[in-house]
């Protein structure tokens, strides 16, 4: 069985919540009835929806989403159940080592937290599950080089842009040459053992994508 776990794009959706940041536009270029075919223009931003974040996102020499590895992006992947947290509460070291099994044997690692279900909403934004500093260098101790959420960020949701401590645990992660696939979707459907795809636009020096993303679950 194959999962969808990307949310569509539709015109008029959310991205990040800034004026600098617009929501999706999509027109109609060609007209059937005029130019003889179909064709449309789309303005997003680079982090729309379900998307990966590059080093570049936040760090001056980091590699931009071309350079991300394929192997990489398709593989073995855990995913660990956070479920049970509630609104803004904080991952910490002793959770994440908690969740994580014993011996991880892939650098792909899932963090379900049940919260697509509050996607294009402003609780989607402004009440997330996050991690401390702490339990992402858990992660990066255990060897994880590809880091998934149904959650917008990784950080504390008062610590973004403006803050006096402004997303440090991106910063962390991505320094540490960890990729980020965030805004994941229907991470309830899979098991704790997935292969997982991720396949993001390769475009040249930029800073992340949107991808399409997926589960293969045996059946």
């Amino acid at each position: 069985m194959i999962v969808d776990l990307s949310h569509p794009i539709e015109d008029g959706i959310q991205t990040f919540p800034g004026g600098w940041h617009p929501n999706v536009a999509i027109q109609t270029l060609g007209r059937l009835c005029v130019e003889g075919r179909r064709s449309t223009r789309i303005e997003l931003g680079t982090h729309t929806a379900t998307h990966i974040d590059a080093p570049s996102h936040f760090i001056e020499d980091g590699d931009s989403i071309d350079r991300i590895p394929l192997e990489l992006i398709t593989g073995a992947a855990s995913v660990i159940d956070f479920r049970h947290l509630s609104h803004r509460t904080a991952v910490s070291a002793e959770a994440m080592v908690a969740a994580l099994p014993d011996e991880l044997h892939t650098p792909r690692v899932l963090l379900r937290f049940g919260w697509s279900k509050h996607y294009n909403t402003p609780t989607f934004y402004d009440s997330y599950p996050y991690l401390t500093l702490e339990a992402a260098e858990v992660l990066i101790d255990k060897g994880v080089r590809l880091l998934g959420y149904d959650t917008p960020s990784p950080d504390d949701p008062n610590n973004g842009r403006g803050a006096e401590l402004d997303s440090p645990v991106h910063k962390v992660l991505l320094t540490s040459n960890v990729w980020l696939v965030e805004y994941l979707n229907n991470l309830d459907a899979l098991p704790v053992n997935v292969h997982f795809c991720a396949l993001p636009l390769p475009l040249v020096g930029v800073d992340g994508a949107p991808a399409r993303c997926i589960g293969v679950v045996d059946d």
